[in-house]
């Protein structure tokens, strides 16, 4: 569906960098994901050729496919968007801004931003849902070379 018919139903949350699906109601619901489903992949393949990982699931319905007071099913992060910042992960030219270590035997998130930051009126710091994503993402990305490498020897 159209971001602009997306934005409409789901208000200010939705951005150009994201793809929203809709589907019919009945017994089963097309193009809908899930509660636990978020960090999946959606794919496409044209004309029968080998297919393209184009969205990271971002969020759906509790109940999955629920849309009866809305038409959008699920929401995707549109992978090409992101494409030079996953390319330089991948090639290991980015820290992430986030990461998580294990630090005396307990995951520690560790903030790898080294810019100062003025926190005069600050309430304390937040962690955006953006942060999160990319967090989640990159720790995607480095299982996915880990695999990778695995699998070549």
């Amino acid at each position: 569906m159209s971001t602009a018919v997306c934005t409409a139903d789901q208000g200010s949350n939705i951005t150009d960098k994201q793809i929203c699906f809709n589907g019919a109601n009945g017994p089963t619901y097309r193009n809908a994901i899930c509660s636990g489903d978020s960090g999946g992949p959606i794919y496409v393949s044209r004309s029968g050729g080998p297919q393209s990982q184009v969205g990271i699931a971002s969020f759906g319905y509790t109940v999955c496919g629920l849309n009866s007071t809305n038409t959008t099913t699920s929401v995707f992060t549109e992978v090409y968007d992101y494409k030079a910042w996953i390319d330089n992960v991948i090639a290991d030219n980015a820290t992430p801004a986030y990461e998580v270590k294990l630090v005396n035997g307990s995951r520690t998130l560790i903030n790898n931003n080294t810019v100062a930051q003025d926190s005069s009126g600050d309430s304390g710091g937040s962690f955006s849902v953006n942060s999160l994503l990319s967090l989640l993402f990159v720790s995607f990305l480095v299982r996915l070379r880990r695999k990778a490498a695995l699998g070549k020897k």
